[in-house]
């Protein structure tokens, strides 16, 4: 009886051991890790750089005045298209059209007088080879004459001068584009000058945009020309750009608290 038992509780532990093995064997079967294979390859790391900029058009110009006058006309308005040599802007042009009309009105009598020295000097060469007269009298007739071109020579200077001034009271649209902005309006004072002349107008071809990002300089080193660039605009929040850099500036902007972009 004793024995019995004994043999009882060594089989009844062996059976409890096979069970478990069994279950485990059977559970790690139905939990299997699902593995993803790839064929080894070369490929390249992209690498994104972060920056936010300003949008400008590519081509901007800008439109001043190289005189000083009173704004008597304005023949665009904000965002109209202009052509090359479309009329934009004129100036009063009392105070240089009469220096032109008295240019013109020298030019006039410098010709006159030129062709009468001119006459006169055919006539007394004629009279010189006929022995008529000295030749103290022809020379006399030939500075006259050398007289009379630059007089003429230098009134055509001053007609030059003059219509290039007039000119400049009608200010021309250099190419096509859009008109941006509108800083002045008629009756107002057009500040001219070659230094620092007032800006009138600015007119942008907006069909060609670019973007001007300030890099930190940890990342510009990551950076070179002809690299693809993802753009994205507040305006269009669910559309993105792209574009290629174009240019990297040379020299670095310090920032306030001293790092550099």
């Amino acid at each position: 009886m004793l024995s019995v038992l004994k043999k009882k509780k060594v089989w009844i532990p062996l059976v409890l051991i096979v069970l478990i093995i069994t279950g485990f064997l059977s559970r790690s079967r139905d939990e299997a890790i699902i593995v993803e294979m790839e064929t080894v390859k070369r490929k390249d790391i992209i690498h994104k750089v972060n920056a936010s900029g300003r949008i400008q058009p590519e081509q901007e110009v800008q439109i001043t005045s190289t005189i000083t006058g009173w704004i008597t006309e304005i023949t665009v308005l904000e965002g109209d298209t202009v052509h090359p040599g479309q009329h934009l802007i004129s100036i009063d042009e009392k105070q240089y059209r009469p220096r032109y009309n008295q240019a013109l009105s020298q030019v006039k009598s410098s010709e006159a007088n030129l062709r009468k020295v001119k006459s006169q000097m055919e006539r007394t060469k004629t009279l010189f080879s006929q022995k008529l007269i000295s030749e103290q009298e022809l020379e006399q007739i030939e500075a006259s004459y050398q007289m009379a071109v630059s007089q003429s020579e230098q009134a055509n200077a001053n007609l030059l001068s003059a219509e290039d001034e007039l000119s400049k009271t009608r200010l021309m649209a250099p190419k096509y584009g859009i008109v941006t902005s509108l800083t002045k309006e008629v009756g107002e004072m057009a500040v001219g000058g070659m230094f620092n002349p007032g800006v009138l107008m600015t007119v942008a071809d907006l069909s060609r945009m670019e973007v001007e990002v300030d890099v930190n300089e940890n990342d510009v080193v990551n950076i070179d020309v002809g690299d693809t660039s993802e753009i994205e605009i507040d305006a269009f929040p669910d559309t993105v750009f792209y574009g290629v850099v174009s240019e990297i500036a040379h020299t670095a902007q310090s920032l306030n608290m001293g790092s550099q972009q």
